[in-house]
């Protein structure tokens, strides 16, 4: 490292308040100061170079240094690099967005309302549920019901909506805020097996309703397979129930779509695996690849017109909402997955990572391996016949990460999970060579 690199590393742990990185974690993990990339790969200031086997938060979909993407940000700012939305303004950029996204959303949502952020799409959404039901008459519906240890945001409504325990830093929890149990089935929080288990994680949701009373709930909202958890993925019969359960007690469905959204899962969205339509859709991340920060609100036409049309105080106003270098890359972000029949790839090399993964379940320490499309997990146990985890003062999680960084291999951590997730432009070939070299890992593991 050079001493002008060093002191960027210096300066961020001097000056920065970074994610997850509190003094302690940085003694721990030391530093990298990454300079450049392209494709799967990163490059940090040594000169080492690494495999994304988990792109950071999930976001770097069509992998690094696509100059067209560059190219169509830079056109846009030299035409007009923003203009601020509101009565009578708007810009080509965003429509022509909006006219494109309408080809690829869900059948019933057709509206859009753009931010910078997932954290700020689930707000959104969580507001246009209050104002649909307050339009209605119905003050009284302000409860909104999510899940425990699934992750919607950073702000404060949206981390009293991530149920994860107090130990992690999240809340306040306010009180408008309920959780219901996970549906994650390694560690059924009913105690029960799939499939002789009457899917009790989607009964949950209705127990709840009529706990709570009907006309105070506005909305459940659920991701698809929370990455926080190590994607466990509900039994095939949960989103259908949740759907109908949400229908029939007057609740708005909202689905968090900002991990497995625009195509992660081989399909543009992850709750298209279930044939299930929501009532709002949030979704981020992999809509500009990583490359800029913007996120999506989506709503059916009963939603829009119930929540906004004749509302004098939907007062929502975002500075950089729709900017126009955001939408530009996002067009071409969406029109480089068609090209490219990146969908198709998705499907095809996620089938064979979920394959190769069976491979680990007889390894001492592996509980259990799971995911959902290019978004996988390993989850290490101390005893495979109990379940029983490793004490915190014993991860076994962060020795295999910190082997893999020796080895030029980037994972990334979710509790007692290793988190496998590769841009949808990843090979077959590059499948094999991050679980080729991961097996090592696992297999030979000492604790």
């Amino acid at each position: 490292m050079t001493m002008h690199e060093e002191t960027y590393l210096e300066a961020s742990k001097k000056y920065v308040v970074q994610p997850h990185a509190e003094p302690l974690k940085w003694e721990r993990v030391g530093g990298r100061v990454i300079v450049e990339g392209h494709g799967i790969m990163v490059k940090d200031s040594d000169g080492k170079e690494y495999v994304e086997a988990c792109v950071p938060y999930v976001a770097t979909s069509l992998g690094h240094g696509r100059k067209e993407i560059a190219e169509a940000a830079a056109a846009q700012m030299t035409k007009l690099f923003w203009y601020g939305l509101g009565p009578g303004f708007t810009h080509p950029r965003i429509g022509e967005l909006a006219a494109n996204l309408t080809e690829i959303v869900p059948a019933n949502q057709k509206r859009f309302f753009f931010t910078n952020s997932g954290s700020e799409a689930n707000e959104i959404a969580v507001e246009v549920a209050y104002h649909y039901w307050l339009k209605k008459g119905k003050k009284g519906k302000r409860k909104v019901i999510s899940r425990l240890n699934s992750y919607h945001g950073n702000t404060i409504a949206m981390a009293s909506c991530t149920g994860i325990e107090a130990s992690w830093g999240f809340g306040p929890v306010l009180p408008e805020f309920i959780h219901i149990p996970e549906a994650y089935c390694y560690r059924c929080p009913f105690s029960k097996e799939y499939p002789n288990c009457d899917i009790d994680c989607a009964k949950a949701l209705e127990k709840t309703i009529e706990k709570e009373g009907e006309d105070t709930v506005a909305a459940f909202i659920s991701d698809i397979a929370p990455s926080i958890s190590g994607f466990p993925v509900p039994p095939p019969e949960y989103f259908p129930m949740v759907r109908k359960i949400c229908s029939e007690h007057n609740v708005l469905f909202i689905c968090d779509e900002v991990v497995h959204g625009f195509g992660r899962t081989g399909k543009w969205w992850g709750l298209q695996n279930w044939n299930v339509e929501p009532d709002i859709m949030t979704a981020g991340k992999a809509m500009t690849g990583g490359y800029l920060p913007m996120a999506l609100v989506t709503m059916s036409e009963d939603v829009y017109q119930g929540a906004v049309v004749g509302v004098s105080d939907f007062y929502h106003i975002f500075t950089f909402s729709g900017h126009p270098v955001c939408c530009a890359v996002a067009i071409k972000c969406i029109e480089i997955i068609q090209r490219e029949h990146l969908l198709e790839n998705v499907t095809r090399v996620s089938q064979h990572l979920h394959h190769r993964l069976a491979e680990f379940k007889d390894f001492p320490y592996v509980g259990d391996v799971r995911g959902i499309g290019l978004t996988a997990a390993i989850e290490l146990v101390k005893d495979k016949t109990t379940r029983e985890k490793f004490p915190p003062e014993r991860h076994a999680v962060n020795v295999v990460i910190e082997q893999a960084l020796q080895k030029g291999f980037i994972f990334a951590r979710a509790r007692e999970t290793i988190r496998i997730a590769p841009p949808y432009i990843a090979t077959i070939d590059d499948i094999d060579n991050i679980i080729d070299n991961l097996i090592p890992l696992v297999a030979n593991l000492k604790m």
